[in-house]
């Protein structure tokens, strides 16, 4: 069993087999014990905890908290599948809402710090760049249910911090491959590959997005926007990584997001405007030189 480690400070990370959790137990481990929790796939970072739990089950909570006591929490897990939101609306809300809610609770009983991973598709995307202050305006299943478990989360754990995170790109040793994957062995193999031209967001590597969530941990409470600091399209970012490939057979086309149907709407412009958490000590990677990293990170076959 892989170890949490010998630090005093005790960390639970939900969604510790999903690409968020991994980036988030492999830097917390050198100054926290890391308790990382795994629902349906196994928590694979060695200098984590694995535990096993049922998020949606409070009792279950309850008798984890019991026993780990941890000092703080990091809520990652998320049925974040918008088309699974829209076709499972009822299983989808017990895991975005219910456990968001119950963990919310467990850390106000104990008056430990609480983090909750929000969304950018809490918008929209008709007026960005889009501020923490700026009113939630939802319009598929998965945005309503985050901005149902802000409200909730804020209502029984006023100091918790609720950290809205954008498009996440990158590797990683978690359980599944991402989007990031999936657009690397296409324009490496020359496979054929549609990718909006007219969807933006402030796209953040999954690194940068761990550090910078334990980075404002425990700095402040409420609501922050953890963007990257570009705006750009997949389709963009897709020519890009071709560039960088030096793949000249990349066969990447535009597309709008008006001519594909889709399981859900989708928001054209959902750029966060992170500011006030880069004032904080968040400073998220270049993007192009993390599409550097993406690339070798793939060749070399390792995260």
């Amino acid at each position: 069993m892989s170890s949490a480690g010998n630090h005093p400070r005790r960390l639970l990370i939900t969604g510790a087999s999903g690409f968020l959790g991994w980036h988030l137990c492999r830097l917390a481990a050198s100054e926290w014990s890391v308790y990382g929790v795994g629902c349906r796939h196994r928590v694979t970072v060695y200098d984590a905890t694995p535990v096993t739990g049922d998020l949606t089950d409070s009792d279950v909570m309850a008798t984890l908290f019991d026993r780990i006591r941890p000092q703080a929490v990091i809520h990652a897990a998320a049925a974040s599948d918008p088309a699974f939101c829209e076709r499972h609306i009822d299983e989808a809300r017990r895991i975005n809402v219910t456990a968001t809610e119950s963990l919310a609770g467990q850390c106000a009983r104990w008056k430990i710090p609480f983090v909750f991973t929000s969304t950018d598709l809490v918008f929209d995307g008709t007026r960005p760049p889009y501020a923490e202050d700026d009113a939630t305006t939802p319009i598929a299943a998965y945005g309503r249910q985050k901005v149902e478990a802000e409200q909730r989360v804020m209502a029984c754990w006023p100091k918790a911090l609720i950290c809205r995170l954008p498009l996440m790109i990158g590797l990683s040793g978690g359980f599944r491959g991402n989007f990031s994957f999936e657009m690397l062995k296409a324009i490496e193999t020359g496979t054929s590959m549609n990718l909006f031209a007219d969807e933006f967001r402030t796209p953040v590597d999954g690194q940068s997005a761990a550090a910078g969530i334990l980075t404002v941990m425990g700095k402040t409470s409420g609501i922050l926007n953890l963007g990257g600091r570009r705006r750009i399209s997949r389709y963009e970012m897709g020519r890009r990584l071709a560039v960088i490939m030096e793949c000249k057979d990349a066969n990447i086309r535009p597309v709008s997001i008006r001519e594909v149907a889709a399981a859900a709407p989708r928001s054209p412009d959902v750029s966060l405007n992170s500011q006030r958490a880069y004032r904080l000590g968040y400073d998220p990677a270049d993007l192009d030189l993390t599409l550097e990293r993406m690339v070798n990170t793939f060749r070399k076959g390792q995260p």
